[in-house]
């Protein structure tokens, strides 16, 4: 039997997106592709106002060395599916206020419709949601749990 497998994440690896970002969930969904899953990624992927995108260019290394983490050097903001070694990627971008913090809950909300709205287009009822990294995907797999468009293992 066939698991369906559905993955949240925020960093994931795109010919646009900064090379500095880990691939390791990429590392996961090459290896499920290989054990005969089907695999959907859903990158939720943060955008910010304009403004945070000039200071990050000017001070990216700065931000990086204080914080810890890599810092986008392009605004993002359109949905973009991809195919990248046989893993099925939709890259979903998410707007946040100020990195760092929590998205909104309308923002939330609206990005669970959005994700449904792919399932459905793909007819794709995933048996198992994996999240990497808490924030936004605890959220949507508490929202995505909670509706019945889904079956989830117990």
């Amino acid at each position: 039997m066939t698991r369906k497998i559905v993955i949240l994440t925020s960093i994931y690896p795109g010919k646009d997106i900064n090379e500095t970002f880990t691939p390791i969930v990429h590392y996961f969904t090459k290896e499920w592709i290989k054990m005969d899953c089907e695999v959907i990624v859903i990158h939720n992927l943060a955008f910010y106002h304009k403004f945070f995108y000039f200071l990050a260019s000017i001070f990216s290394k700065l931000i990086a060395a204080f914080t810890g983490t890599n810092i986008p050097n392009q605004r993002l903001t359109q949905v973009y599916k991809y195919h990248l070694d046989g893993v099925i990627v939709i890259r979903m971008p998410i707007y946040k206020s100020f990195p760092r913090f929590r998205f909104a809950k309308k923002t939330i909300e609206r990005q669970e419709e959005k994700i449904f709205k792919e399932l459905d287009q793909s007819n794709f009822i995933p048996d198992i949601i994996v999240g990497h990294w808490e924030n936004p995907q605890l959220e949507l797999i508490t929202l995505l749990k909670k509706d019945s468009r889904v079956l989830l293992l117990p």
